[in-house]
C-alpha cells in the first residue's frame, strides 16, 4: 500500500519566505498605497466631510481595494504583471507573496478590468473574482490564448494604411 507524501520544502524556499516576511518596505507600501489611491475627491463631492471619514475607514479596512493573486513559479514575474497593468494606468500596491502565490492590491473600481487584462494575457490567476469561468469560456470558443501584437504600434502611417486594406 502506497501512501501519498507531500514534497518537502527546500531550505531555500523556507529562507526566502523568512526574508519576504521581513520586508517592511512592501508592508509600508501597502499601507500608504491604500491611502494614496483612495477616492478622496469623489468622497468629498458625494458626502462632504462625512464622505472623507467614510473613505478613510474603508481604506483602513481595505474595503475600497481588491486583492489579486496569481501563481508563483511560472514565467510571469511580479514585475511583468505590474508593467502590464501599468500600461493600462492601473496602479498596484501592497505586493506580497506566500508559498505558491504572489499578490497585490488594485482599486476596487479597476479590479474587474485588471483581472480581465491578466486573464486575456495568460497570467495564471489562482482566484478569479469577476470571471470564474473565463478559462473554460476561452477553450470552448477557441479564442486566442494571448494578445500577441498591437496593431497601431507597428510601422509608420503608410504601413498601417496598407494593413487596413489588406495589402500589408
Amino acid at each position: 500500500m502506497q501512501t501519498e507524501t507531500t514534497p518537502r520544502e527546500s531550505f531555500w524556499d523556507a529562507a526566502s519566505d523568512v526574508l519576504i516576511a521581513m520586508d517592511f518596505i512592501d508592508v509600508l507600501d501597502g499601507i500608504v498605497g491604500g491611502f494614496r489611491y483612495a477616492h478622496w475627491r469623489r468622497a468629498w463631492q458625494r458626502r462632504g466631510a462625512l464622505g472623507i471619514v467614510a473613505e478613510f475607514f474603508s481604506t483602513l479596512l481595505e474595503r475600497n481595494s481588491v486583492e489579486i493573486r496569481f501563481a508563483r513559479g511560472t514565467h510571469w514575474r511580479g514585475i511583468d504583471v505590474e508593467r502590464l497593468l501599468y500600461r493600462y494606468h492601473i496602479p498596484i500596491w501592497g505586493r506580497w507573496c506566500e508559498r505558491n502565490e504572489l499578490m497585490f492590491r488594485v482599486k476596487k473600481s479597476q479590479a474587474r478590468f485588471a483581472e480581465y487584462i491578466l486573464l486575456r494575457c495568460g497570467v495564471p490567476l489562482t482566484r478569479s473574482r469577476y470571471y470564474p469561468n473565463f478559462l473554460e469560456w476561452r477553450a470552448a470558443r477557441n479564442a486566442p490564448r494571448v494578445w500577441t501584437r498591437r496593431f497601431w504600434r507597428s510601422g509608420n502611417l503608410l504601413d498601417r494604411a496598407l494593413q487596413l486594406v489588406g495589402l500589408g
